[in-house]
């Protein structure tokens, strides 16, 4: 458990991208959906890793296409966005083309939260946007 500066750091970082992701009071999830912005949550690097992880905690083999995205799939589903037409981004998490916003499908609007979070992939894990980069420079708590 982290405590101290590091407790203080996952607090803001938890906040923020909870309560005013970024940087918009009352929303959530921004990272998580592609709206009309250019972004491509991709590439899963650990995607074998995430399967396996996925399956385990739904007891049940969970196939590739189910979870991700290749290149064919993705530069057709979203030719005007150069993002999804760089085959170095792939594979991608699966997105909702169908949905408004295009969240993840591993996004729950209701809940405001990743439904896979605790095993969610390296990207996920690791990604800042500006906003809250900025936040986390304000206060001075960047990482060690």
């Amino acid at each position: 458990m982290a405590t101290g500066r590091e407790a203080l750091r996952l607090h803001v970082i938890s906040y923020t991208c909870s309560q005013n992701c970024m940087g918009y009071r009352g929303n959530a999830g921004g990272c998580c959906t592609l709206d009309d912005r250019d972004y491509i949550p991709g590439p899963v690097r650990d995607a074998d890793t995430f399967l396996a992880d996925l399956g385990r905690e739904l007891g049940r083999d969970v196939s590739h296409a189910e979870v991700f995205i290749d290149f064919e799939e993705g530069h057709a589903l979203f030719p005007d966005r150069p993002s999804w037409q760089e085959p170095a981004n792939y594979p991608a998490l699966r997105v909702l083309p169908e949905v408004d916003w295009i969240p993840c499908r591993f996004y729950d609007k209701a809940t405001g939260a990743c439904t896979v979070y605790d095993i969610r992939p390296a990207i996920c894990r690791n990604f800042v946007c500006a906003h809250l980069r900025d936040v986390i420079s304000l206060l001075n708590l960047e990482g060690e």
